[in-house]
């Protein structure tokens, strides 16, 4: 009985400590700003048509934490020069900063200095929040663009976020040093299993195991991290979007101890020793 008595308190606090970062996804609230343009110019010359939806951090009980979240994932999604636009301006800032780069490389004004043949240039954009935990969540941007041809170019970054403090996490945050060779190793594993299922071409007919390389555009998952490669990384562009994934097991070795990343990936893996 006594050695419950001092027993108790430990659990207490160690409930305690969990609950910071609990799965409970509170305080995590986010609401999605749109915006659409189309425009032409003289002659049609120049046909402009953007459309945007983005996920933004929206009445969270601590105002400073979310003004960081919003400005990192603004400058992650859009770009630095953008945080200081309200939410009501920012996608057509940004839509309207893009247009007019596009006709200033025709001349200084939109309408003149305009080729005679015609130019199609669409541009959609999304950004996507994905709650993990009260500490974690993942970002994606995915980004569309369409100048005329037979196909556009889509790119997808994700990017991890520490909801308790709005700060980015990165690749380098998560593993140890002196790990970007395992990864490789692991990566191509992943690779080879694809290419046994006809998903990704062997090495022979495209592209080398030599460009499976850790590129920092990774997500978290229920069953580890994905590594994501957009067209041309390691495959043609008719393969679409590539995405790795390493198991919890593969590697809980790798990452650095003590960290929301490494509690995250361990408490999703009971088995893990």
């Amino acid at each position: 009985m006594d050695k419950l008595k001092f027993a108790l308190p430990i659990w207490i606090l160690a409930a305690i400590f969990l609950a910071g970062c609990s799965s409970d996804k509170k305080n995590t609230t986010f609401r999605s700003i749109e915006y659409a343009d189309s425009t032409s110019t003289r002659t049609n010359a120049l046909k402009y048509k953007f459309n945007a939806v983005m996920d933004i951090p929206d009445n969270w009980v601590d105002k400073d934490k979310e003004e960081i979240l919003r400005t990192n994932i603004i400058s992650c999604v859009l770009g630095e020069n953008y945080t200081a636009f309200n939410n009501k301006k920012l996608l057509k800032q940004y839509s309207d900063s893009s247009y007019n780069e596009l006709a200033n490389a025709f001349g200084n004004d939109k309408t003149e200095g305009l080729p005679d043949f015609e130019i199609e240039y669409t541009v959609s954009l999304t950004g996507d929040a994905e709650i993990l935990s009260d500490c974690l969540m993942n970002y994606e941007r995915r980004i569309y663009i369409f100048t005329g041809g037979a196909h556009g170019m889509q790119t997808t970054t994700n990017f991890i976020f520490n909801l308790q403090t709005g700060e980015i996490i990165t690749e380098e945050d998560i593993f140890a040093d002196n790990t970007k060779e395992q990864l490789h190793n692991l990566l191509t594993v992943q690779a080879n299993k694809l290419r046994n299922d006809s998903i990704l071409p062997f090495p022979e007919e495209y592209f080398g195991d030599d460009l499976i390389q850790p590129n920092g555009n990774i997500k978290l998952t229920n069953s580890g991290i994905a590594y994501i490669f957009n067209p041309y990384e390691i495959a043609p562009y008719s393969f679409g979007t590539i995405t790795l994934e390493l198991d919890n097991k593969q590697i809980i070795h790798l990452i650095k101890p003590q960290g929301i990343v490494y509690d995250f990936i361990a408490g999703n893996n009971t088995q893990i020793e």
